[in-house]
């Protein structure tokens, strides 16, 4: 069975990721490359992106949800998995999360269907609504955050702070209306952040703290991206199958597209995310089921197919908490697969 996902973190030398269309945690061994399936998060329910990011606080792994109902924490010791309901409008939210390097997590609303700034203390599991923090009319959506003396800096989608809510008193300044913007995500590199274009052919690079910008003219669609060796990478989107990569420090440098030669599915559109930055390798995972380890300069150092093999798929099929449409899927693709017989047989297959 191949799978696929977007939303995965590296611990010590495990990568642990939510499946891109089940409701199942599973976890790849990079040094011996095998897959396993951990265990079903019971409360969602089998759908397209659970989660849209993972990060680690305290003695856990966060996966945080985008099209799923709940924040979980998972207990790298124990395994288990507690889940966090979180104050949602409609039926659909989008979160960011970060901890500002202490035991507090935050998770930050888009704007969309919720207004709210979560904190909760990863030591206790207590979670504190700190109320609306974005401008009222669902315009103004929140791509990023920074802090800055206490201080956080929502940035809306046209680059610009639309909100600033202080930690310590617990006051929130909305600045300027609500307004819509091209910019799909933020990259953070020192004090720079990357503001990727959603279907538009600027990027931008800028520093807040000293009101300075530069802009770089670029092609394709993007939805995040990386920094990585002091360069700043956005990844595609859709039919777009090229990295673009810029330096982080520099002159008016042009930007660099590179190829990684991924499974072409035309039919489907391609994600890409970062699983983790450690020294000088990255580990990227993308929507059509590959795992790559590159280097600064995006060449690939190592290519994996992320296939299960028959006895982690019993496990799936005899989980009452994975849905059962899941697991005939699951059948179904194990029996098509991508053709390769086993890991070994794609690494052969890459390597020559």
């Amino acid at each position: 069975m191949n799978l696929a996902f977007l939303c995965g973190i590296k611990y010590e030398d495990i990568i642990y990721f939510s499946g891109i269309s089940t409701n199942a945690l599973f976890s790849f061994d990079c040094r011996t490359h095998e897959i396993r399936f951990i265990k079903a998060f019971e409360k969602e329910a089998a759908r397209w992106l659970n989660h849209r990011m993972a990060l680690t606080c305290g003695d856990s792994i966060w996966f945080v949800p985008w099209e799923g109902k709940y924040l979980a924490r998972f207990r790298i010791e124990t395994s288990e998995i507690e889940y966090f309901e979180l104050p949602v409008k409609g039926t659909y939210a989008y979160w960011e999360a970060t901890t500002f390097g202490d035991e507090m997590l935050y998770l930050i609303p888009s704007g969309r269907e919720t207004n709210s700034l979560i904190r909760i203390n990863t030591e206790t599991s207590e979670m504190e609504d700190l109320g609306n923090v974005l401008p009222e009319g669902g315009a103004a959506w929140c791509i990023g955050t920074y802090l800055e003396n206490g201080k956080i800096h929502f940035i809306s989608t046209d680059g610009e702070v639309c909100a600033i809510y202080d930690i310590n008193t617990k006051r929130n300044e909305i600045i300027g209306t609500p307004h819509s913007g091209v910019y799909q995500s933020i990259v953070k590199c020192d004090d720079n952040y990357l503001l990727v274009p959603f279907r538009m052919n600027e990027a931008r690079l800028k520093n807040y703290q000293q009101n300075t910008m530069k802009s770089f003219i670029c092609k394709g669609t993007y939805v995040n991206g990386m920094c990585f060796g002091k360069k700043l990478s956005m990844f595609p989107y859709g039919a777009n199958r090229a990295i673009a990569q810029i330096p982080a420090y520099g002159n008016d440098s042009a930007i660099i597209y590179k190829d990684l030669n991924l499974r072409n599915n035309l039919d489907e559109p391609l994600h890409m995310s970062a699983v983790s930055l450690t020294g000088m390798e990255c580990w990227v995972s993308t929507s059509y089921g590959e795992l790559l380890m590159v280097d600064d300069e995006l060449n690939i150092k190592e290519r994996y197919c992320l296939l299960l093999d028959d006895e982690e798929i019993e496990k799936l099929k005899n989980n009452p908490s994975v849905n059962n449409a899941m697991k005939d899927r699951f059948m179904n693709i194990a029996s098509e697969g991508m053709g390769y017989l086993n890991l070994q047989t794609f690494i052969d297959v890459v390597s020559e």
